[in-house]
């Protein structure tokens, strides 16, 4: 039998040094005159949400923060998001920091577009209606959800991880600017590198890999190990780092690592 492979990749990609200087143009475009921002505190206390705040004035958007995401962000996280964004009057939303600013960012933007619950819209294709527009700024270097459509939000009762999969959830941009990722403590280049190197096996393991997804996997792969050590102390192998995994997130047919059962009910950052 012939195999298919269907390849959508909404994200527009912004990449290079100084990058985050071209988001107020960017911003423009997207008719953002007012955004919700969402981060963590880890985040603020680097000042690199300060950077972007900047930028933002400089062209007179309004920015409201959210900075009390946390790792495996929960139900009740999002929900908050999504009323501050509702109750800024938000155009859009920035989200800067990892995996878990970027997914709570989506989850509320679900809310702020949709009815009911974020429960209702778990599972692939739920999610019917666009989204507002979302700006992702990662600040690691391998979780990839500022490319991806899916999002991750832990259900604490249940200690069960919600998964959410749809085109309209991925990101409209991300800005990727070596220069964030400066300042990331070693320990944290590593992990969320091995992260990156974890999805690229899966997605040459998996039953819905193609030729086209191999090539990427396997640069992916060859550039981990390439650049890894270098990584944990220098910008430009870490640039290499970020750059590939985010184009590798969005063409890989790997999506979710099956680890989450289990980072669900233990609470594994």
């Amino acid at each position: 039998m012939d195999k298919f492979a269907t390849w959508q990749m909404p994200t527009r990609l912004h990449f290079g040094h100084g990058a985050v200087a071209g988001l107020a143009e960017t911003v423009c475009e997207l008719g953002m005159a007012r955004v919700l921002v969402v981060t963590d505190p880890g985040v603020g206390r680097a000042g690199l949400s300060d950077r972007v705040l900047q930028v933002l004035a400089g062209v007179g958007v309004e920015a409201r923060v959210f900075d009390a995401v946390e790792s495996n962000p929960s139900i009740e996280t999002v929900e908050r998001a999504a009323a501050a964004y509702v109750a800024g009057d938000a155009q859009g939303l920035i989200a800067i920091g990892g995996g878990s600013p970027i997914d709570v960012a989506k989850a509320a933007g679900i809310l702020a577009r949709h009815s009911g619950s974020l429960a209702d819209y778990v599972g692939m294709g739920k999610v019917r209606n666009p989204l507002p527009p979302l700006i992702a700024i990662p600040t690691t270097v391998g979780t990839g959800s500022e490319v991806t459509s899916f999002a991750v939000i832990t259900d604490r009762p249940r200690r069960r991880k919600l998964v959410i999969g749809s085109p309209h959830i991925a990101p409209r941009e991300a800005v990727l600017d070596p220069e964030l990722v400066a300042t990331l403590p070693a320990s944290l280049v590593a992990a969320t590198a091995m992260d990156a190197l974890t999805h690229a096996i899966e997605s040459v393991i998996s039953k819905l890999a193609t030729p086209f997804s191999d090539g990427s996997a396997l640069e992916a792969i060859r550039l981990i190990a390439a650049n890894l050590a270098a990584g944990l102390h220098a910008l430009e192998a870490r640039a290499s780092l970020e750059a590939f995994y985010t184009a590798l997130s969005d063409l890989s047919p790997e999506v979710i690592g099956g680890k989450l059962p289990d980072d669900g009910f233990y609470y594994i950052p």
